[in-house]
């Protein structure tokens, strides 16, 4: 068994910054968490991009595979920085159970 989990953490081998939402002042802007927590999982990218409201901004998509649980959680209105410094908007957190409860997150971007 340790030999599959020794093939997945090769797998697993980006890290990303999430930033916790703090709060949100009386105009809506939130704050965010001046400490990142560093994730390490699998970035899978999506072969299409999705264009801003205004647009001409194009962002990257698709989906970031936790390795494992991380230590805190991640919700939709947390900040996720990308490894090449990128910041983009998490649009969706799943978390996937097996028999034994829990076993790693899917945080979809773009």
């Amino acid at each position: 068994m340790d030999v599959i989990w020794d093939d997945l953490a090769e797998l697993m081998n980006e890290y990303c910054k999430f930033y916790g939402q703090t709060a949100t002042d009386k105009y809506g802007k939130l704050t965010y968490t001046a400490t990142a927590n560093s994730v390490r999982g699998k970035l899978v990218w999506d072969t299409l991009f999705r264009r801003e409201t205004d647009e001409k901004r194009v962002n990257p998509s698709g989906k970031f595979i936790t390795y494992g649980i991380p230590s805190t959680a991640i919700g939709i209105m947390d900040k996720m920085q990308l490894p090449n410094g990128t910041f983009v908007t998490i649009t969706n957190v799943a978390i996937v159970s097996d028999e034994n409860g829990p076993h790693h997150n899917v945080v979809m971007f773009g």
